[in-house]
């Protein structure tokens, strides 16, 4: 019986897209600009885009954490960690969603490489866990996520990525399948100071999503930053210092059913 409500309970979830941490962007900045988060080469591309890695340059560690509609229940929490070669660069992130009685933990292992000085590609192999408290049961499956990333002049960037290409399963039902899906971005740099981005998420069973972000460097040390999303609609904005080694951001997402989201990231890098 227990098994039976386990599976009803997954198969619910996926139906109507509850997979709450799958495809989320990790990272305040991203969160900021409209969850364009493909574009951005940091060290949440450990997560975000894997083709984007070695692009950063910088050996790294940074935590996460966004908290949905003001609700511990929805929490997201991650740690992630970077670490760069010549042309290379490897990453690790741990994260969970949830709480006791419903559950989502990963953990993901990254390779970036630069094939050239404007092109990059990366990969990511995740372990997905799913549990459901009061002793109903969790199911164990690894997934992949593939990033590609193209520097096509100074001012304009390409990217891509493709989340469980092979449309993994999480439990022996045929259609209890994690998420499959498709981003693309561009973004381009109008000045010094401003920054743009535009992203579309296609997952192969709903319709897709159009995002779009800004950035202004108000200052050296301060970045505001500003989005706008739909299905679901919503708008966003935030703000990032950077200090000495230091860059901290925190983001507000806003649904007019729901409520505000906030989100904070805090980075650190060694050189």
């Amino acid at each position: 019986m227990k098994q039976f409500i386990f599976l009803l309970f997954t198969t619910v979830l996926i139906s109507i897209d509850a997979i709450g941490q799958f495809n989320s962007p990790f990272g305040g900045r991203a969160a900021a600009m409209g969850k364009t988060s493909i574009n951005q080469y940091d060290l949440w591309s450990v997560e975000n885009n894997m083709g984007a890695m070695a692009f950063y340059g910088k050996t790294a560690v940074g935590a996460y954490y966004s908290n949905e509609y003001f609700s511990n229940e929805l929490a997201n929490k991650a740690v992630v960690g970077s670490y760069s070669l010549k042309k290379a660069a490897f990453g690790i992130s741990l994260s969970q969603y949830g709480y006791t009685q419903y559950q989502e933990n990963k953990v993901g292992l990254s390779y970036g490489l630069k094939l050239s000085e404007n092109f990059g590609v990366g990969a990511q192999i995740n372990y997905f866990n799913l549990k459901i408290g009061e002793g109903y049961g969790s199911t164990n499956t690894f997934t992949a996520k593939i990033g590609l990333y193209a520097l096509v002049n100074d001012d304009l960037t390409l990217a891509a990525t493709l989340n469980n290409p092979t449309r993994t399963k999480h439990t022996d039902r045929a259609n209890d399948r994690l998420p499959t899906e498709i981003q693309l971005g561009l973004n381009y740099t109008f000045s010094k100071k401003l920054n743009s981005s535009i992203q579309v998420n296609k997952d192969i069973d709903f319709d897709p999503s159009i995002h779009l972000g800004l950035e202004y460097q108000a200052i050296d040390i301060l970045y505001l930053r500003a989005g706008i999303a739909n299905k679901p609609t919503l708008s966003t904005f935030g703000f990032g210092l950077l200090i000495s080694d230091f860059q901290l951001d925190f983001t507000s997402s806003f649904d007019s059913n729901l409520g505000f989201s906030p989100k904070l990231s805090l980075v650190y890098t060694f050189d």
